[in-house]
């Protein structure tokens, strides 16, 4: 192959690299030497000594400046830290630096010119000596890059070189490499390497070695390396493609590009019959004759790249392409890429007469298949189906079906719809994570700088509706499971006739449950209405029954206190609203408040619109004038249904209170223990006047009731007293009636009633009692009859409560 300019400037320029490294100041320090398995003895950069006792298999001279690696190949890989200092003295002064030292692999002999690239297959190739485990190393955009040759017991090591993909075995470069002698290695290095390898910086590492400007490496004769040693130079670079995209021409704005796979491989191009020129973006084609159908254009590959052909390795390949200029274009935008059944609308111009029936697509040599077509002054519209496309550059042809030659072609480039996000809002209630089946959800879905995504129906999971510019979906009744919400791509500015097809449809990876919607209803507000939800009925005597209004306290007989029942009406609650969760509580009290613990009751009750209704029976009245109290209320359990936080709280939807009594007036037996009762009557001399002492007696009491049951403070006494216990002389036994001031302290209506009295009764003593007129020295004068008849008045404890209510 004849030299180049190009090629010897970069000769000039490896020279000058070369002497800029020899005249530069040696580096007096490296943090890590390496050296092949059974090397010769080699000195420490920057003249260091070694301070350490030498690492397993190492070998160190009397001097301590210079090393030997370990013989035993088995040592290959092997690294050790040690301290080094520029003498001996410093060692013990603690003057060290860190050294590390790496056993490698034997340093490769590899054959100049047994480096190959092929290009498009992604694989290097070299042989050599020692190449087991070896290192090849090269720049990136990204970093560094690296690939390694196969060690010598890797099963997988390759016996040969194998040809490249499209490429003969019996190629001149592969008759070459089968002529050398020794080890062989492949290496995947990727397909996006330039054609120009010069600026890649490739060089080798041995086995278990490292590279970079601190490591120092020895070969095996104790000579240090320089970098131009382990350079790796491509001496062959193999394509097996050269051109890219179709092999149509588009000229219908009178000149067009041909894509080139390599455009640094490509150094000058021929058009016999038209222009020529090669840029960055491909080969530039102009002043192409109306006369011709097609086009054969030749290029000159720049030097040390060839293309692998049927008939050798060819420097000049060609390509014949077929020219088309009927203008075309996407009129819906880049083409929807790994999406299925993508659809793209296409735009003949008007100056193309054709038949659109009559045509054959491709896209990217797969057939795309039309749909529908449409003629309008701007020219001809055909919708077409690609079905699923991973290319993020596509070429369409359209070719007459008749003779298959091309009539036009456009290329475009592909997008991919981002990530789909979609919400559904419930009215009044927000978002919600499920599809509800019995009322409607809102949709808004992510939003796209050149379309639009609109909700698609699935059939048998849910349906779509437009309300007043809302997109709402609902479950079909009885459908279960889970579903992802279908969603089709509609891009901006295509014809009106084409504004509602899907170019694209995609689903959201969110998988939602379809259940129905539980919203809470305004119970409180129903059982104010004419037609409550829940409503309380209580019996009234004589068969009768009455709606008790909540928030109100309502008297019912006492012989009707179990006639009370909540009525749930099923059929009044909303089939959208879903399943209602209901919390009844029931506590009955009794006259003096006190909680009738054995009386309490509650439960949940999870309900719907059904037609019958719910009857729940009040019990736990026992006692005239008990008080019952009914709470109704939602709960708030997200769990069951939506509850808006803002709009609900746990307060009872509906409260009643019942008491249960018949009575005004109570007529009741207690025991009386006035302690002191004083007597007031009309013997002479006071005989039957004055205190009374230890008192017990029973009473009769008669009473009113105000409407919670509490007795009057005043009440009607009527009873037999002993009087006058404590002593002989007054001692007597009376029938008592009058009134009584009673405040109850304690067990108010039971039988173990406890009360503070004050009496004032007229009483009538039983027998005949005597006493002794005295003068004024205290003699007795006569004797007189008392009177049976007295005033008493006192205080007393009362202690029961044997009632009969009137």
């Amino acid at each position: 192959m004849s030299g180049s300019p190009a090629s010897g400037m970069r000769f000039l320029g490896l020279i000058l690299a070369a002497l800029l490294w020899l005249w530069a100041p040696r580096p007096a320090w490296a943090d890590v030497v390496q050296a092949p398995v059974g090397g010769a003895w080699f000195s420490l950069p920057g003249q260091k000594a070694l301070c350490d006792a030498p690492p397993s298999g190492w070998t160190v001279d009397a001097s301590r400046r210079r090393l030997r690696p370990p013989a035993d190949k088995s040592a290959a890989g092997a690294r050790a830290d040690v301290q080094v200092a520029s003498a001996g003295a410093d060692c013990a002064a603690g003057k060290t630096n860190e050294l590390t030292l790496i056993a490698t692999g034997p340093i490769p002999r590899i054959n100049a010119d047994s480096v190959l690239l092929y290009l498009d297959a992604g694989r290097l190739e070299l042989q050599g000596q020692g190449l087991s485990s070896v290192r090849v190393e090269w720049k990136t955009a990204q970093g560094q890059a690296r690939a390694t040759c196969p060690s010598a017991e890797s099963e997988h090591a390759p016996a040969a070189v194998t040809g490249a993909p499209g490429e003969r075995a019996n190629s001149p470069e592969r008759a070459v490499a089968s002529e050398r002698s020794g080890e062989q290695c492949a290496l995947s290095v990727g397909r996006s390497l330039p054609a120009d390898t010069a600026a890649l910086g490739m060089h080798w590492v041995p086995a278990f070695g490292q590279s970079g400007a601190e490591v120092v490496t020895f070969d095996a004769r104790g000579r240090e390396l320089k970098p131009e040693d382990t350079e790796l130079s491509v001496q062959r670079i193999v394509l097996t493609r050269v051109f890219g995209g179709s092999r149509m021409l588009d000229l219908a704005s009178g000149e067009g590009t041909i894509q080139l796979a390599h455009p640094d491989a490509v150094g000058g191009a021929e058009c016999p019959g038209a222009q020529c020129e090669v840029t960055s973006a491909g080969i530039r084609v102009h002043g192409v004759p109306l006369t011709l159908k097609s086009l054969t254009v030749r290029v000159q590959l720049v030097p040390r790249v060839f293309f692998s052909h049927t008939t050798g390795a060819v420097e000049s390949p060609s390509e014949t392409f077929e020219i088309v200029r009927c203008p075309m274009t996407i009129a819906s935008g880049p083409i929807v890429r790994n999406t299925d059944d993508a659809l793209f609308l296409a735009r003949l111009d008007p100056v193309c007469i054709v038949d659109p029936d009559a045509l054959r697509w491709t896209l990217n040599d797969d057939s795309a298949t039309p749909v529908r077509s449409l003629q309008t002054p701007e020219g001809t519209y055909v919708l077409l189906r690609a079905g699923r496309i991973t290319d993020e550059n596509v070429v369409l042809v359209a070719s007459r079906s008749v003779d298959k030659s091309a009539l036009a072609v456009t290329r475009t480039t592909t997008w991919e719809l981002p990530v789909v996000h979609t919400t559904l809002l419930l009215p009044s209630f927000g978002e919600i994570e499920f599809v509800p089946k019995n009322r409607d959800a809102i949709v808004l879905v992510t939003s796209l700088p050149q379309g639009r995504l609109v909700t698609r129906a699935v059939p048998g999971a849910y349906t779509v509706t437009a309300v007043a510019g809302e997109t709402r979906i609902r479950g079909v009744p009885g459908s279960s499971g889970y579903t992802g919400l279908r969603l089709g791509y509609r891009p901006d500015r295509v014809p009106a006739a084409f504004a509602d097809t899907d170019f694209a449809t995609v689903t959201d990876p969110v998988q939602r449950p379809l259940r129905e919607a539980n919203v809470p209803m305004a119970v409180g507000a129903s059982t104010l209405s004419k037609r409550p939800v829940v409503e309380l009925v209580c019996g009234m005597g004589e068969g009768r029954t009455e709606r008790i209004e909540p928030g109100q306290t309502r008297h019912v007989p006492y012989s009707e206190r179990d006639s009370c029942r909540l009525v749930i009406h099923k059929d009044r609650i909303p089939e959208d609203a879903g399943e209602q969760l209901f919390e009844i509580n029931v506590s009955v009290s009794d006259v003096s408040g006190a909680d009738q613990g054995d009386a309490r009751s509650s439960q949940r009750l999870l309900v719907r619109h059904e037609a019958e209704p719910e009857v729940l029976w009040i019990r736990g009245a026992r006692h005239q004038f008990d008080r019952i109290k009914i709470d109704f209320s939602h709960v708030a359990d997200e769990s069951v249904y939506l509850v808006n936080k803002n709009r609900y709280s746990e307060s009872p939807s509906g409260q009643w209170v019942v008491v249960t009594e018949d009575a005004t007036f109570k007529f009741y037996a207690t025991a009386a223990i006035p302690a002191s009762l004083y007597r007031f009557s009309t013997d002479p001399q006071n005989l039957g006047s004055g205190p009374l002492s230890l008192n017990f007696g029973v009473l009769s009491r008669l009473t009113i009731l105000d409407n919670d049951g509490h007795e009057s403070l005043l009440g009607l006494e009527g009873g037999v007293m002993g009087m006058g216990l404590a002593t002989d002389k007054d001692r007597q036994l009376a029938v008592v009636g009058g009134l009584g001031v009673s405040v109850p302290i304690g067990n108010p209506n039971q039988p173990t009633q406890a009360a503070v009295n004050i009496h004032a009764w007229m009483a009538y003593s039983l027998g005949t009692r005597d006493g002794q007129l005295l003068d004024t020295m205290g003699n007795v004068t006569g004797t007189v009859r008392l009177t049976p008849w007295a005033f008493v008045f006192g205080p007393s404890i009362t202690v029961g409560n044997v009632a009969a209510f009137l």
